[in-house]
């Protein structure tokens, strides 16, 4: 599978969406019952062989780790947080063109991800 095969984009934030895309596209979302992070170049290499599949953290890396291979670097992690002890619920990446100052969310287990600012402020924010 050729990762840039179907890109055509014109700038870094259609970059963004076509890495958000294949991302979605490519990668089965599943459920875990113990946190395990799966390392971007083992999905890699599973959708190599058809069959990769990670939660919202996993694919949120992965898209990452592409968005900064494109030269997309400010990026960060968000968690939803559940509780006080620190658990998560949700997590989604975020990241800001060098010529814009607003964080754009960018979500690949949701077809529309809200803006940042209606999440509100009940996240642990963490650097990729």
């Amino acid at each position: 599978m050729k990762i840039g095969a179907g890109v055509h984009a014109q700038n870094d934030n259609e970059y963004a969406l076509d890495v958000e895309n294949f991302v979605r596209d490519n990668v089965r979302l599943v459920g875990e019952p113990e946190e395990v992070l799966v390392h971007p170049l083992r999905l890699l290499q599973d959708l190599d062989k058809g069959m990769a599949a990670g939660d919202c953290d996993d694919m949120a890396t992965l898209a990452g780790a592409l968005l900064y291979a494109l030269g997309i670097v400010r990026l960060r992690l968000k968690a939803i947080c559940r509780d006080r002890e620190g658990y998560y619920r949700h997590v989604f990446l975020e990241y800001r063109l060098a010529d814009n100052e607003r964080w754009r969310a960018l979500d690949p287990t949701v077809d529309f991800p809200p803006a940042p600012e209606e999440y509100g402020d009940d996240f642990i924010v963490e650097a990729v």
